[in-house]
């Protein structure tokens, strides 16, 4: 098969002038690979053809494709209890008329009525036929509170949280709501759980915490499912357990929760929790990717790409990336132009594909600024433009993706697209050597054995050379 050359060989010889005698004491024959890199050049400036770039271009999407992997990204929010004030007057008094019920309310409060205590302590709170008075309103609540109404043992334990009425009290705040926990009070277990997280007002006990946040989930609907789910997960406020998390996600997912379904896919294809199954996976991202989740429409793409659970269909697969794609998920955008780079799923076509790299790039996507780099160089679904690809190239570069920052120290070495400059390619070689970019490693040897745009230093040149060689780096075919 004919050989093809990547962008970085052919500017190789560009970049490499002979190289002292004594460089051949480092045990690298620099000068011979100088000498083969401008044959090589000659040749391909002689004979290289758009089909070749083609093929070239289709490759290197090939591998980003092979090397695409579903994703796994989990976060849950601060786990803090929420303390914020949510009093309410009861139902019975949305036509409240204090000319004519305050004095009802407050007879029937004085004899000992939970729930007219619990309504004069709120019309206290807000103000509604009394003057406002937050001492009054913690007294009548507290009232009801002493005689198991839950929902004044939730509001006292705010009350005490805010210190509002009442000195502030953190045990007594946990006090309070454990007692509406105990009447299956949610709002009262969310906040309890996290007392007993993060210890205050009671001893931290991450079982505890569990505990009361499992009672919440049970009478929950599916969002406070998933984030136990994803709390657990994490190890976030609860002790870490897989097995746990998968449990709660699939309650979420049964739900029809599409973030729900969307981990609990992720859970499969990964076999976190639960035994990894393929097939199950997809079709929890198949419930998810029809109600429009990008990533699961991405994974399920990806999954069709490789024939991972389900049959191999290019096309399908096709159709959910570019779903992923127009939803703006950046990785989406970039394997769908990796595919129309080599016809894979879709027919060949470089315009679509530079129009999904400038999609994915506008969202900062390193490997689809690079790639438009060597679109440009190539002249592929674009005008040719060096310019332009020094521009792709620093975009990425800044990013600190290391391929881009070689290319950019080529483009740098050779004044290809930018002012000649050997310093700043040397510094861009830096950048990637330090990666462990290995080509980039040799090259910032090379620049130390020759002094280009380096203060000349034969034994950092062979460090640099040593390092380059640690990872396998052909010098005899460095194409």
């Amino acid at each position: 098969m004919k050989k093809i050359f990547l962008f970085s060989s052919l500017l190789l010889s560009f970049c490499l002038s002979s190289v002292p005698a004594s460089a051949q004491s480092f045990g690298y024959d620099v000068n011979g690979m100088v000498a083969r890199s401008d044959r090589f050049y000659k040749r391909w400036e002689q004979s290289v053809q758009l089909r070749s770039q083609m093929d070239r271009l289709r490759q290197q999407g090939e591998d980003n494709i092979k090397r695409m992997r579903m994703r796994s990204s989990y976060s849950a929010p601060d786990f803090k209890p929420n303390f914020s004030f949510r009093f309410q007057p009861n139902t019975s008094l949305n036509n409240f008329d204090p000319s004519r019920h305050l004095a009802q309310v407050q007879k029937a409060a004085e004899q000992g009525q939970a729930m007219a205590q619990y309504n004069l302590g709120l019309l206290y709170f807000h103000g509604k036929g009394v003057p406002q008075d937050d001492v009054k309103a913690a007294y009548w609540i507290q009232k009801a509170a002493e005689q198991g109404e839950a929902n004044a043992q939730l509001d006292l334990a705010i009350m005490y949280a805010n210190g509002r009425g009442v000195p502030k009290d953190e045990s007594k705040t946990a006090f309070w709501l454990q007692k509406s926990a105990e009447q299956r009070e949610v709002e009262a277990q969310l906040n309890l759980s996290a007392m007993y997280s993060e210890g205050r007002g009671v001893p931290k006990d991450y079982a505890k915490a569990a505990q009361w946040y499992e009672k919440a989930a049970e009478q929950s609907g599916a969002e406070r499912q998933l984030l136990l789910g994803l709390l657990y997960s994490l190890g976030k406020g609860v002790p870490k357990d897989e097995a746990k998390s998968a449990y709660w996600m699939q309650k979420a997912a049964e739900k029809g929760y599409l973030v729900a379904q969307y981990y609990l896919g992720e859970k499969l294809a990964h076999g976190q929790g639960v035994p990894k199954d393929y097939a199950k996976a997809a079709q929890w991202y198949e419930k998810a990717a029809d109600q429009g989740h990008s990533v699961a429409q991405l994974n399920l793409g990806i999954m069709y790409l490789q024939g991972q659970g389900i049959p191999k269909d290019e096309a399908k697969a096709a159709q959910l990336i570019q779903k992923a794609a127009e939803l703006e998920h950046d990785e989406a955008q970039y394997l769908l132009a990796m595919m129309f780079t080599r016809g894979q799923g879709v027919p060949i076509d470089y315009a679509k594909a530079v129009y999904w790299l400038q999609k994915a790039a506008d969202h900062r996507y390193s490997e689809a600024q690079f790639f438009l780099g060597l679109m440009s160089i190539q002249g592929l679904g674009v005008p040719k433009d060096l310019v332009k690809a020094a521009y792709w190239f620093r975009e990425a570069a800044e990013d600190d993706f290391a391929e881009a920052q070689f290319h950019l120290g080529l483009m740098f070495a050779r004044g290809l697209g930018v002012p000649k400059n050997e310093a700043a390619a040397v510094q861009w070689y830096q950048k990637a050597a330090g990666q462990g970019l290995a080509k980039a490693q040799f090259h910032l040897g090379v620049a130390f054995a020759q002094g280009q745009g380096i203060p000349k230093n034969e034994a950092l040149a062979a460090q640099w050379f040593q390092k380059a060689a640690d990872q396998g780096f052909d010098f005899e075919n460095f194409n």
